[in-house]
């Protein structure tokens, strides 16, 4: 065989491509979402639980069923962690419970 015979099998140029990361995925789709959230998520579920879709000062939107809150919630727009000092969630008689609380009936539960 002679080299000529060869010159059209050159390997192929390999081409990369570069991925997305998840952040500019999302980035990318967001306007999607905002414009068509029936598509994407259970909005009716939402609603028939009272729940109305909000758009924070920070451009984020949200989900809020207490119509004194206008902000997403998020530190950078409330300015501070608001659950510090309030206790997070209710135990399983309903009344409210702390951090010590739940650390104490989790240690019953699982055993020292």
């Amino acid at each position: 065989m002679k080299e000529e015979e060869f010159e059209d099998d050159k390997p192929e140029e390999i081409k990369t491509v570069k991925a997305k990361t998840a952040k500019e995925m999302k980035a990318m789709y967001r306007p999607v979402f905002r414009k068509t959230p029936e598509k994407y998520y259970p909005t009716k579920v939402f609603s028939k639980f009272n729940y109305t879709r909000n758009e924070c000062k920070c451009g984020t939107i949200y989900w809020r069923r207490v119509e004194a809150r206008d902000t997403c919630g998020d530190s950078g727009c409330v300015g501070k962690y608001s659950f510090i000092g309030k206790g997070f969630g209710k135990g399983a008689k309903g009344q409210k419970i702390t951090y010590v609380d739940a650390w104490n009936s989790y240690k019953e539960t699982m055993g020292k």
